[in-house]
């Protein structure tokens, strides 16, 4: 077979040299049509499993959330690794599988074993949300902003008001975050002489503060003769004085946050 086929390649030169020719050509006209991508599109056997919980310090996040959910997601075949985080408020778990997963029938499976222990899930906890691993997703570039003139609040809030708009606005950019920056943040600070002056208790004047802060704008409808219009009403607090005129109401008298209380905006 060899022999005849090497026979054939030498006695007709011409055959040979026009057929190493051709699939030159259609190797080259190939090349050039081939795809390429920085990452890929690939499917990656991970998921990560985030769930929030106002409030929840990284050793409650970790007990009552974190170790939990690790339970029962290790039940699941195919998996290789499974890595969780707890902090303040947000408990992060990535899952990781082997290759070759059908990916429907786990995510699926996932969502199973979830929603089979949500009951078990402190009262408050939201909802524990599912992430693919998407390379995609990666930031391509990471800028750090400094400067020796300004305070960190400062440069902080034009990062926010301008870079970051800027940037969001270019071509080819799908998002722009920004990390690392102080968040404002209103102190309340009791002043122990007013509480015994007032006789008031500590837990009294926390539970008033948050009953008067509201979290989400009001939504009504207003009826005027035979129409009804909705009506959308922000109820939220815009500044410090709002919260010194915050009512502190109680059996005895009522008072004002502000009679009780230092109030400062610091950044986190």
């Amino acid at each position: 077979m060899i022999h005849s086929l090497v026979s054939w390649a030498v006695n007709r030169p011409i055959a040979v040299f026009m057929l190493t020719l051709a699939l030159g050509i259609f190797g080259l006209r190939a090349w050039q049509q081939l795809e390429t991508a920085l990452l890929p599109d690939l499917e990656y056997p991970e998921y990560f499993i985030v769930t929030r919980f106002p409030g929840g310090s990284p050793e409650e996040m970790e007990q009552l959330v974190s170790k939990p959910l690790e339970e029962v997601l290790a039940s699941l075949p195919g998996i290789q690794d499974i890595i969780s985080s707890s902090r303040e408020g947000v408990s992060l778990i990535e899952v990781q599988f082997d290759w070759g997963i059908d990916f429907r029938f786990t995510l699926l499976r996932i969502r199973e074993k979830i929603d089979a222990i949500l009951t078990r899930l402190p009262d408050g906890v939201e909802r524990p949300f599912i992430m693919d691993f998407n390379p995609n997703s990666i930031p391509i570039m990471e800028l750090a902003i400094h400067s020796p003139e300004m305070s960190l609040v400062t440069l902080a809030e034009l990062a926010r008001q301008v870079f970051k708009p800027r940037f969001s606005q270019l071509d080819g950019i799908a998002s722009a975050q920004l990390t690392g920056a102080p968040e404002p943040v209103v102190q309340i600070r009791i002043q122990p002489e007013k509480i015994r002056q007032y006789q008031l208790n500590p837990l009294e004047v926390a539970q008033n503060i948050r009953r008067n802060i509201p979290a989400d704008p009001v939504n009504a409808r207003v009826r005027v003769g035979y129409s009804e219009f909705p009506l959308n009403v922000d109820l939220r607090l815009n500044g410090l004085s709002d919260f010194l005129r915050m009512p502190i109401e109680t059996e005895r008298q009522a008072l004002r946050l502000g009679d009780i209380a230092k109030i400062v905006s610091e950044p986190l």
